[in-house]
């Protein structure tokens, strides 16, 4: 029978001994992503809610009736950086996105995924047409939006 310290350590081998991250190709998937994502950022007008957001905050609250303080927050940080700047508004939504195109190939390596898989991984989110809803507007609603349709 193995002690508890001896399952630890075998744990902790087994995970270290994981397939290395693919940092330069998933990096160059995320850079490829965070720019295209960048220039389009100021395009299409402002969606609807994300006018609802700036409005909102700048009346702060604890709360909303249909959200909670953080978009507010952040659409009101934004708003101040760069006052009426569409792609200002945009940045959080879109660094949020590389750093999903980076956890997807984190998750593939987690799964025993080897570099190739990670790099598929990072590819198959970075090109699916989420990537642009996500990334291009201040929302809350993005996953609701991607069951729905």
């Amino acid at each position: 029978m193995t002690s508890v310290v001896e399952t630890q350590a075998q744990q902790e081998d087994t995970v270290e001994s994981g397939p290395p991250f693919a940092w330069v190709g998933v990096g160059a998937i995320a850079a490829v992503s965070a720019v295209m994502l960048f220039v389009s950022l100021g395009r299409y007008g402002f969606f609807g809610d994300e006018l609802y957001f700036v409005a909102a905050g700048r009346r702060l609250g604890f709360g909303y009736a249909d959200q909670g303080p953080l978009l507010p927050a952040i659409a009101r940080l934004m708003d101040l950086i760069a006052p009426g700047s569409l792609a200002a508004l945009r940045i959080p939504a879109a660094l949020a996105t590389v750093v999903a195109v980076l956890i997807s190939a984190q998750i593939a390596r987690e799964l025993g995924g080897s570099r190739t898989a990670q790099a598929l991984t990072a590819t198959a989110y970075a090109t699916s047409p989420f990537l642009l809803v996500q990334g291009t507007q201040l929302a809350t609603n993005w996953s609701r939006r991607s069951i729905c349709r």
